[in-house]
């Protein structure tokens, strides 16, 4: 039997390529209930019409900011895990828009950290990134921060996985190289640059990997 078995999952930014890949993915451990979480109504729907309630009867939407702290503890409260991928993630618009970038990926992750313990969920996972590692930008140094935040509990309850190039996600830079694919030229940043790329299906395995406890954290080492 998983561990997962019969229990209740919220995936906050669950309307994501990796919230998907959750999905599919939690459906071979019979869950009880898995909440997506998001504020964009247009991709519960999608996410409703591409996974038929028939085949996937444990899914239960529910929209809603990870910057509104009331709304996030109705929606945690009976949770056993809560994983936290929800984030303004593109660099550019972190860049242009650093004060938004702050309030969802800092700010929002203060207010799921308190929402966590006032719920008393078992096990709660921060999604971050290889940028919060030395970050140059405003996107990796909020996701710093957020580390930081979620880390600051020297329990076991709050974990965080990093996470490099997920293939095939929205927005993400494959997008780009496929664009560029076609006129013959692919643009980098520069020729030695190097990037960390993992496919959705490993990435959703990893995470659930580190919900049960079977990936060393930062407080083990």
């Amino acid at each position: 039997m998983s561990f997962l078995s019969g229990k209740n999952i919220v995936i906050l930014g669950g309307t994501g390529t990796l919230g998907r890949a959750l999905v599919k993915l939690l459906r071979e451990h019979d869950p009880a209930m898995v909440t997506i979480f998001s504020r964009d109504e247009i991709k519960q729907l999608q996410m409703m019409d591409d996974f038929l309630e028939t085949e996937y009867p444990f899914l239960n939407y529910k929209l809603g900011d990870v910057r509104d702290k009331d709304r996030l503890q109705e929606v945690i409260v009976g949770a056993h895990y809560v994983i936290h991928a929800a984030a303004i993630k593109h660099v550019v618009m972190a860049e242009k828009n650093p004060e938004e970038c702050w309030k969802t990926n800092v700010i929002g992750t203060q207010h799921v950290v308190e929402a966590c313990k006032e719920g008393q969920v078992e096990k709660a996972l921060l999604i971050s990134t290889d940028k919060a590692v030395n970050p140059l930008g405003v996107y990796g140094k909020s996701k710093q921060e957020a580390e930081a935040l979620f880390l600051a509990d020297t329990s076991r309850q709050f974990s965080v996985v990093r996470l490099g190039n997920i293939i095939g996600a929205r927005g993400s830079v494959f997008e780009a190289f496929e664009k560029q694919r076609k006129t013959g030229v692919i643009k980098v940043t520069h020729p030695e640059a190097t990037r960390f790329c993992i496919s959705q299906v490993e990435a959703a395995g990893v995470i659930l990997n580190a919900l049960h406890g079977k990936i060393q954290s930062q407080h083990q080492r």
